[in-house]
């Protein structure tokens, strides 16, 4: 009897993801704007401010990845998207090398 609720679950599952892509088919899909909520701990929180400065500049690999990935749906909103939230914790920057020392103040 479970077999048959299991296979009878899945069949409704296939058949609502089948309605589902033909109602999307049938309709001009448009996203009005991307937004990101970025968050980032220690060396990450670092990443996300970098990411935030880039999404901020409107940098041209990211609004080439957004095209890709929304792979030809229109898009109205900023090219890169706009940053909604950024969460940032312990901002830590690694620059210290073994070779110059671990110095702090030298990136090089």
């Amino acid at each position: 009897k479970t077999d048959k609720a299991v296979a009878g679950l899945i069949s409704k599952i296939e058949q609502t993801l089948r309605n589902l892509k033909n109602i999307l088919n049938k309709q001009l899909l448009i996203v009005k704007s991307l937004q990101f909520d970025i968050f980032g701990f220690s060396r990450g929180a670092a990443a996300a401010r970098h990411f935030a400065n880039r999404v901020l500049a409107q940098d041209s690999a990211i609004i080439a990845a957004i095209r890709q990935g929304l792979n030809g749906v229109a898009f109205q909103g900023a090219p890169a998207g706009k940053t909604r939230f950024i969460g940032i914790f312990d901002t830590v920057a690694a620059i210290g090398s073994p070779v110059n020392g671990m110095n702090p103040h030298s990136a090089s």
